[in-house]
């Protein structure tokens, strides 16, 4: 009896362990970043006006619904394209800081400061001893 308990607790055990294992084969695949999911949208956009057009080259749309359409797919387009610069260039933002942060592009290259590694070229940050790319010593005849 005492064997069968614990043949039954260990399966109650192996199942909450595995549960979760089991579980992650149903979630859905990663979606799309932001901009692709824009760029997708936006290109959805172009076939419906794709389509549109080859509707109003056969006379099922009129000139004027088709001016409008075409008009409505144009800006909701070029909201699409400039939601998706502005993200562009928050994400481009973000990396200089993070890279700025690392040593591997500083700050103060901006402001016409710009130090090179002697080994690899790599722009260094104010007072670094060493190169953060290629691990190089700097020295001070080569901070400029």
């Amino acid at each position: 009896m005492t064997w069968l308990v614990g043949a039954l607790l260990a399966a109650a055990v192996l199942a909450i362990v595995a549960l979760p294992f089991l579980r992650r084969r149903n979630l859905p695949k990663e979606s799309p970043d932001a901009v692709e999911a824009l760029e997708a949208q936006r290109q959805a956009i172009y076939r419906e006006a794709q389509v549109l057009y080859n509707d109003w080259t056969v006379g099922q749309v009129t000139d004027q619904e088709y001016q409008e359409r075409l008009r409505a797919h144009r800006i909701r387009a070029a909201l699409l394209l400039r939601e998706e610069e502005q993200m562009l260039e928050i994400e481009e933002r973000l990396e200089e800081e993070v890279l700025a942060l690392r040593g591997n592009t500083p700050l103060d290259v901006a402001a016409g400061d710009d130090h090179e590694c002697p080994n690899c070229s790599q722009l260094l940050a104010e007072g670094v001893s060493e190169c953060p790319a290629c691990g190089a010593k700097v020295t001070e005849s080569a901070r400029g």
